[in-house]
């Protein structure tokens, strides 16, 4: 089976946040824009507003395109940090997305962050897309696509 339309999806919202997540930043030698809107989820974890708002926007675009899939996302399940750990992982289509992985390194304007969105069907990893967006670098993976792991469109080797 082909998750072509999938992957479309997450590589189009991977770059969508990129360009949110870009806007926060200060540039070079900087705070992030958003660093006094930096809020403590639990113990160390940290939620900005771009967190939030990325979530916000891709969420928003998987609803768009498959309004029936189930989304999971970071930043709302860390609204309420016990919710849904008695209950069994949803075993459909569900999309799993973090806005903005690395939020401590992106508060402190290191360029080392990444969204990271993730598709799964009867329980098992499909699409993955991760992207960030001061590298500008975008790792793919799609069951049935056959091309392996790409990084920008070229094939991931290890030597």
């Amino acid at each position: 089976m082909s998750y072509q339309a999938e992957l479309d999806l997450a590589k189009s919202a991977a770059l969508k946040a990129g360009e949110i997540i870009r806007s926060y930043s200060a540039g070079a030698g900087g705070r992030s824009k958003n660093s006094a809107a930096v809020c403590v989820k639990s113990g160390v974890d940290l939620v900005t507003e771009a967190d939030t708002h990325v979530e916000r926007v891709v969420k928003q675009m998987i609803k768009d395109a498959f309004p029936e899939d189930i989304i999971i996302g970071e930043e709302e399940q860390a609204e309420c940090p016990m919710a849904g750990q008695d209950e069994p992982f949803p075993s459909g289509r569900v999309w799993c997305v973090d806005p903005i992985d690395g939020t401590t390194n992106f508060v402190h304007n290191y360029p080392f962050v990444a969204v990271s969105i993730g598709f799964m069907k009867g329980s098992i990893p499909r699409v993955g897309v991760v992207y960030n967006p001061f590298t500008n670098s975008l790792y793919e993976a799609a069951e049935g696509s056959g091309a392996g792991t790409l990084l920008n469109n070229q094939p991931v080797r290890i030597d």
